[in-house]
């Protein structure tokens, strides 16, 4: 019997902050929920169906937030394709076999950020666009937006660290890539080992931000609280997350190096 696990998810998006920090080393805390699986259906990454999808999910929570709708930047979805595709891990493991890192996690169902300068948020197993944005959008509900208005929190937390790069104010332009691990995605890897399928279910997808977000000291001016309870009823319509097997949430934590703001 084999045990999927669609959906991983790296909870360290990206975490900066304007002086040096050291981080804690790398913690790793599993949760399982078990659903009923469902056919997979998400439109091609290059279609005006899944720009339309990524801007339309993550608008709705940003509305709800008080920030302006984010515009679909062709140079973000670039790097995150090429990301996916290996030309921006070339020195690390994920692209030593097996063709493209996506390949690899898909196989494996281990995620790795990209290291690059925008912001990240990455999610795998998920049957459509809408609901991959939505399992970022909804860690909102365990968001002390109390504790981060009297000064007792800095805002940072990696439960919610997608969540707060979706809504963050400053934040203008996304653009993501995605990799179908059911099937092969004409990415031009087959003669790498890319077989297309995969023992993982679902979808992979990486979407990259600008200017990034979650910078230590400016949450409180970046995250606002939902804008009232009819906002916060009209999110749950979006992005149902369909096709769930068994998810398994790590939360991890960096281990020790110094991250600094882009200049």
């Amino acid at each position: 019997m084999h045990l999927f696990h669609p959906f991983l998810f790296l909870v360290l998006p990206s975490l900066y902050v304007t002086t040096p920090i050291t981080v804690a080393s790398q913690i790793t805390t599993p949760t399982t929920i078990t659903f009923t699986p469902s056919a997979s259906s998400f439109p091609p990454p290059s279609s005006p169906e899944f720009t339309s999808a990524i801007l339309t999910t993550h608008n709705t929570y940003r509305a709800a937030h008080n920030a302006t709708p984010l515009a679909y930047n062709t140079t973000l979805a670039s790097f995150a394709s090429r990301f996916l595709a290996g030309a921006n891990l070339a020195q690390r493991d994920d692209a030593k076999t097996n063709g493209s890192p996506s390949w690899h996690w898909c196989s494996s169902g281990t995620l790795r950020h990209s290291g690059g300068p925008y912001g990240e948020n990455l999610a795998l197993g998920c049957s459509d666009v809408a609901g991959c944005v939505r399992l970022w959008g909804d860690e909102r509900e365990d968001y002390d937006f109390s504790a981060l208005s009297r000064g007792a929190w800095d805002g940072w937390s990696t439960e919610t660290g997608h969540f707060t790069q979706v809504v963050w104010k400053a934040t203008t332009d996304v653009g993501c890539a995605a990799r179908d691990c059911m099937g092969g995605d004409g990415d031009g890897n087959e003669s790498q080992g890319d077989k297309g399928g995969s023992p993982m279910r679902g979808w992979l997808l990486a979407c990259e931000y600008w200017p990034r977000g979650n910078v230590i000291g400016r949450f409180a001016e970046e995250v606002q609280a939902p804008a009232g309870a009819e906002s916060a009823a009209g999110l749950r319509l979006w992005g149902e997350a369909k096709g769930l097997w068994i998810i398994v949430v790590l939360a991890v934590v960096p281990v020790c190096e110094f991250l600094f703001l882009p200049l």
